[in-house]
């Protein structure tokens, strides 16, 4: 199985999370942005009349700035991991 990047595949999953929204669930650019930053709201939702408390209570859990301090920790790790001496020695052997 091939490994991609982390940082660039969260991105593009959250470009796509966002075209999707726009074109197949019909939301504002304004709401997907708003969302990304603050969180999914159930007023975006203008579709739906009446929202129960509990999806209500479950899609509205915040964006990246709520989840500041669990990005920071994950750029960390990203940036300031070492392979260890096993992935080294793997990667350096060749393939039969």
């Amino acid at each position: 199985m091939k490994k991609y990047p982390a940082i660039p595949v969260l991105l593009s999953s959250i470009l796509l999370a966002m075209i999707l929204g726009l074109f197949i669930q019909r939301f504002t650019l304004a709401d997907t942005l708003l969302a990304l930053q603050g969180g999914f709201t159930a007023d975006m939702a203008t579709w739906m009349n009446d929202v129960p408390a509990g999806v209500r209570t479950l899609v509205e859990r915040g964006g990246l700035y709520s989840m500041r301090e669990a990005i920071f920790v994950a750029f960390l790790v990203f940036f300031f991991h070492e392979p260890n001496e096993f992935e080294t020695k793997a990667t350096a052997l060749p393939r039969c």
